[in-house]
């Protein structure tokens, strides 16, 4: 019998030239525009858009007479999707022509810093080298700048007031 479960890897029919064709037009490229950028025709512009929207079953830009007019709703809630696939995609092959890191790397922040405004950039550093090992140490700028002195912080952050000159 047929199975009807989704598949983990997503539909296969949907390529990476039809999410940047679409992601292309969302931002306001016109067909031709869209097609220089991608080193493709406007007509395989124009079919890769095409075929995108029946896979998906669903019209993704208002247009008219070879003009975008802007997205649908279902485009407006594909667009975040499709332009994020893009961005891990750029990154997957960015991390492979980088060598990867590793060893610890040991951070100082001051005490009244807000490590949470760090979590995003510390989570997606150790997500693209698994094997550094990201510590961070949170004290007085003052014994940060002495432990960086003393190499003992890798790296540290440090807030200070620009002071006006006469």
């Amino acid at each position: 019998m047929f199975d009807c479960q989704p598949s983990p890897l997503g539909d296969r029919r949907v390529t990476l030239e039809h999410l940047r064709a679409f992601a292309l037009l969302a931002e306001g490229n016109g067909f031709q525009q869209a097609g220089l950028q991608l080193f493709r025709s406007q007509s395989a512009v124009t079919q890769s858009l095409k075929r995108l929207e029946e896979i998906l079953g669903c019209k993704l830009l208002e247009r008219r007479q070879g003009h975008i007019l802007g997205l649908t709703a279902e485009g407006e809630r594909f667009l975040p999707a499709a332009n994020e696939i893009l961005a891990r995609t750029s990154e997957a092959v960015s991390a492979m022509q980088q060598p990867e890191i590793a060893g610890r790397l040991l951070i100082g922040v001051p005490d009244d810093f807000k490590v949470v405004d760090l979590h995003g950039a510390i989570s997606r550093c150790a997500e693209l080298n698994r094997n550094l090992r990201l510590e961070v140490v949170s004290a007085l700028s003052s014994q940060l700048l002495h432990q960086l002195d003393n190499s003992g912080l890798d790296l540290a952050i440090f807030k200070c007031r620009r002071l006006h000159a006469k």
